[in-house]
């Protein structure tokens, strides 16, 4: 396998010395938006953060979540939530690593209808830009 390791702000640098790596691993940081990237993945595994998870979503891609709990279990309620209408699965981040492989053995694709189906819209954006226009033509300042 070749991993992609999107690395954030907070994540201590990694060095590579691991000849078992090499040209398996990339790290790539500072990375605006990862769409394009989780489109291209097999598989995404990823914490629950906000951005991350609906750019997973977005893709097409079932993620395998790694939630947070701590300080605050706003990735914990997200995660489950999610796993619950059948769009992630979850582990815990002391989960071993047969239970990680085996989740990312199956079919990862998700069907945007699913989406849809879970009453989530993915076209905040659009929706945004709509209403601004109207406001703007509207005359409303």
């Amino acid at each position: 396998h070749r991993t992609v390791l999107v690395a954030g702000p907070y994540a201590a640098r990694y060095q590579e010395q691991d000849d078992d790596l090499a040209g398996r691993l990339t790290v790539v940081r500072d990375v605006p938006g990862c769409v394009d990237l989780f489109a291209r993945a097999g598989a995404v595994v990823q914490m629950a953060g906000y951005n991350s998870t609906v750019e997973s979503l977005a893709a097409g891609v079932r993620p395998v979540l790694v939630p947070r709990r701590s300080p605050r279990r706003e990735q914990a309620i997200r995660a489950s939530r999610l796993a619950a209408m059948g769009l992630a699965d979850v582990v815990d981040e002391r989960a071993p690593a047969d239970e990680v492989a085996w989740l990312l053995g199956r079919d990862r694709t998700l069907d945007p209808a699913r989406v849809a189906a879970a009453g989530l819209r993915l076209d905040g954006a659009e929706r945004a830009a709509a209403v601004l226009a109207a406001l703007v033509g509207a005359g409303v300042s």
